[in-house]
């Protein structure tokens, strides 16, 4: 239990901190200015205080509330538009005073915008129109405006490394060695159980890859700093932040407002309404993936509305608070679970805990800001490349052989990169006449997951072609998983088998048309040549190859009871059919026989076990036994 809930917090820590440490330096906050450890500290309060919430009172799943790169787009787009860069502000000319007002207006903007935006997520969320924007939400939409959040940082990333490409590299390898080639590496540790000492083996390299990266990385610089191998100035020194930490407040308790009253630009809030629609997307799969991870049934449609909703109170309170970001769940600490074999929401709320702990302190905030910069950049690197490989991976449920979606996938990721780059460098391009309209529509333009998810979008819903070639519908986007991190690559995604109202339906369909038999279809996709006979009669009937509506008796529990009769059968696992039929019955009033009560504890894959009975051994028969073998 201990070593579960230190595996989240420092999961969450080594995959958060870069999220503050780099909107710093766009909101002008100088390397030596202790403002740097306030905003991490208030980023680890923020994330344990929405993850309480969540557990609690949203999804009710092990899941853990972090930041999200898809808020980093439109903050930096609208702090470049709507302020100078921060090269051409003289804040060395500045007083102390000035400075701090400086890069509190930028936060306050920043805050208004977020706000704002978080009432979309929240009207989503508890009104239910989540399943009604996925409806329309296809792959063809999804890859671009996920994959283009990591590929349209390219240039960012390479900025922050130039520093010292050298560290850069050694953290960009460290992660890939532990995350991918040391995986199934484990090393034994020490363990007290039962009054004895133990030795357990841990996937360190698996759960801790960033963080033992970072690590080594960070004390390589040091030793470099140490002997003066790197020059003044360099931003690979650790002693670039000066005396950050003694600066810094042992306890500072983040409350909301902390910043100055929020401000609300118009632009703002609409960059921020795109960065809301990616993060519902990534959290909508992650509680499907979650629930797997953790044995329990797929979350129904009340719970993803509830999650949703909290995670716009959750961005609500990032806008408030002033964390410079918003709040979607960690698919790091996702993949933890499926490491540690610990789906217990006890664990994630004791992490919560102990960063909102951490958040209080505000010399444990200032420590991860003295952090080099092309350290970083390296984690930045690894980060971005999985969110776009994610993106990407959203093409299995496309049909690829389509030419209408090569058009639509090429022309969107194209247009997604082409588009904002020729803004920024056209800062007047957009000139209607109206300064909130230029501002809004510049802000817009220089999205890459908008212009790109936009294009997608709009194509993939307007050009002819049949459902099959749109890729999947909301049940299947509730199977997708963003997992940006080494630790969550672990995961397995769930691949479909055949069904007729599926992706591979579709290309027996397909493939029939062509011209091929039945026989050559079944083999080439695996199945009997009798389901694609039936297939072909029912499409050549009625042109639908989705199943039929069932004819049987109507289920006579729904989804809920059934989680509650699971409940039931693993709260006393020696209970008989009998005893769970009248517990059942008494407790919702339904009234079904004990082979119904068998059938549903099958389906959730209970099986009936009869306790051994054997002869108790004593020390000598133990004894005689040894003596034997």
């Amino acid at each position: 239990m201990l070593v579960s809930w230190r595996r989240h917090y420092l999961t969450l820590a080594g995959g958060t901190v870069p999220i503050p440490i780099l909107l710093a330096s766009f909101l002008c906050i100088g390397t030596e200015d202790p403002s740097r450890g306030a905003l991490v500290s208030t980023v680890f309060f923020h994330c344990g205080l929405v993850t309480l919430l969540q557990t609690i009172l949203g999804v009710r799943l092990p899941i853990v509330q972090c930041g999200d790169f898809s808020y980093v787009i439109p903050t930096i787009a609208l702090l470049t538009t709507v302020h100078s860069p921060c090269s051409a502000v003289p804040l060395h000319n500045m007083t102390q005073w000035q400075r701090q007002e400086e890069w509190q207006g930028r936060m306050r903007d920043v805050q208004g915008s977020i706000t704002v935006a978080s009432l979309v997520q929240i009207i989503l969320g508890f009104t239910g129109l989540v399943g009604v924007l996925l409806r329309f939400i296809t792959p063809l939409a999804v890859c671009p405006t996920v994959a283009l959040v990591g590929l349209s940082l390219f240039d960012l990333v390479a900025h922050k490394a130039s520093g010292h490409w050298g560290i850069a590299i050694l953290t960009i390898v460290l992660v890939a060695v532990c995350s991918q080639y040391l995986s199934d590496t484990t090393i034994p540790f020490p363990v007290y159980r039962k009054a004895s000492l133990a030795f357990s083996r841990v996937h360190v390299f698996k759960s801790y890859p960033v963080l033992l990266a970072v690590g080594i990385s960070w004390s390589v610089c040091g030793v470099l700093t140490h002997y003066n191998l790197l020059p003044p100035g360099s931003p690979a020194r650790t002693d670039a932040s000066g005396d950050i930490i003694q600066q810094a407040a042992w306890f500072s308790i983040p409350y909301p407002g902390q910043w100055g009253v929020p401000t609300v630009s118009v632009a703002g809030a609409v960059g921020m309404v795109a960065a809301v629609t990616a993060s519902v997307i990534e959290s909508v799969g992650d509680y499907y993936v979650c629930a797997r991870m953790t044995g329990a049934p797929p979350p129904p449609v009340s719970a993803i509305n509830r999650g949703i909703g909290i995670e716009g109170i959750g961005t609500l309170l990032a806008g408030l608070f002033g964390t410079g970001n918003g709040t979607t769940s960690s698919s790091q600490n996702i993949g933890i679970i499926s490491v540690t074999k610990v789906g217990s929401r006890f664990v994630v709320q004791v992490a919560a805990v102990i960063l909102i702990f951490s958040g209080v302190c505000g010399k444990f905030g200032a420590l991860f800001v003295t952090v080099p910069e092309p350290v970083i950049a390296g984690v930045f690197a690894v980060n971005f490349a999985m969110v776009s490989a994610v993106g990407l991976s959203t093409l299995h449920y496309v049909d690829l052989t389509s030419s209408r979606n090569v058009f639509v996938l090429g022309f969107s990721l194209f247009f997604g990169l082409t588009v904002p780059k020729w803004v920024q460098g056209q800062p007047n391009a957009v000139a209607t006449g109206v300064a909130e309209v230029d501002q809004v529509v510049t802000v817009l333009l220089q999205l890459p997951m908008f212009v790109g998810g936009f294009i997608g979008f709009f194509l993939d819903n307007t050009l002819p072609g049949e459902e099959l070639s749109t890729g999947f519908g909301t049940s299947d986007l509730a199977d997708l998983s963003a997992t940006p991190s080494g630790e969550a690559g672990q995961l397995q995604r769930t691949h479909f088998s055949f069904k007729r109202e599926g992706l591979e339906a579709a290309r027996a369909l397909q493939m029939l048309e062509e011209g091929h038999t039945q026989r050559r279809v079944a083999q080439g996709l695996g199945v009997s040549p009798s389901v694609i006979n039936r297939l072909w009669r029912q499409y050549q009937d009625d042109g639908l190859y989705t199943r039929r509506p069932g004819q049987g008796r109507k289920r006579m529990t729904s989804a809920r009871q059934d989680r509650y009769l699971r409940v039931l059968a693993t709260q006393n696992r020696q209970s008989t059919a009998q005893a769970l039929q009248n517990d059942f019955q008494r407790a919702t009033g339904v009234r079904v026989s004990n082979q119904t009560v068998r059938n549903r504890l099958h389906e959730d894959g209970h099986r009936a076990r009869r306790p051994v009975v054997a002869p108790v051994l004593t020390p000598a028969h133990r004894r005689a036994h040894l003596e034997f073998t």
